[in-house]
């Protein structure tokens, strides 16, 4: 209902003025209209064993889901570019919603989730939605997760069994947010001639800006996701696997529920 008003709003603006008074004014309705479900996807992820990243149950992954394509409405009248309009939607809730997206990507759940939720095709809009830092660690968070599902140990052949559209979502965070390139990883400062960007050379997809950060950052932390990320660009590396992630239903557009 709320957001049928804010389309009505802009929707009427249209009619009167030929556009929307400002580019703006409906990112900034539809800001204001998501903190309400906002909340609502943050109880959802409370309500589960964070640590473990449990299932969650199909009525609240289905809810999480429709959010998400409503980016895709919202956009659409808002007069502003995807990527502009996304970029505005950053929120601290983002990577609520990019770590619910996550755990439904593992094979056995695309395949009894409902018609209705499609995780691998709302995963950018999840990823775009979430700021770089918070990105960059919810990202490592899951892949920590699923070593823990494997009792702590990590190969290859572990590696290989993961779904396409998991070994997708673990792409490099530098390719999913750009701006993760421009802070540390560990402290978020932003570099500069006094603290130069220096990439873990295990994985090179996470950056310090000093020694001091990458070492504490290390046994915490990055010790398993370096090995994770270094088996995963290996993966990535088959022909066959860059074939079938060329497969996946990734555009949200194109693939919008009917």
């Amino acid at each position: 209902m709320v957001l049928q008003l804010v389309f009505a709003r802009n929707e009427a603006a249209v009619l009167k003025y030929g556009k929307l008074e400002k580019d703006s004014d409906g990112l900034q309705a539809y800001q204001k209209y998501v903190v309400s479900y906002d909340a609502a996807v943050a109880d959802i992820c409370r309500a589960q064993n964070t640590k473990y990243w449990p299932d969650v149950r199909d009525c609240g992954i289905q809810f999480v889901s429709q959010q998400l394509f409503s980016h895709i409405l919202a956009q659409s009248t808002s007069g502003l570019d995807y990527a502009t309009f996304t970029k505005g939607m950053q929120r601290d809730a983002g990577s609520i919603y990019l770590a619910l997206t996550y755990q439904e990507l593992d094979s056995h759940r695309m395949l009894v989730a409902s018609p209705k939720v499609r995780a691998v095709t709302v995963l950018g809009i999840a990823e775009g939605i979430t700021r770089p830092f918070d990105g960059v660690r919810t990202q490592a968070t899951f892949a920590v997760h699923l070593v823990s599902k494997w009792n702590g140990h990590i190969s290859a052949g572990l590696v290989a069994s993961l779904s396409i559209a998991q070994i997708h979502a673990l792409r490099s965070p530098l390719r999913v947010w750009p701006e993760a390139k421009t802070f540390c990883h560990y402290c978020s400062r932003t570099f500069d001639e006094e603290h130069p960007r220096r990439a873990c050379k295990g994985c090179r997809r996470t950056v310090y800006c000093d020694e001091s950060c990458q070492r504490r950052d290390w046994k915490p932390f990055h010790k398993i996701v370096c090995k994770m990320w270094r088996l995963v660009a290996e993966r990535e590396s088959f022909r066959r696997v860059r074939a079938q992630i060329k497969q996946l239903p990734l555009d949200p557009v194109k693939h919008f529920p009917a």
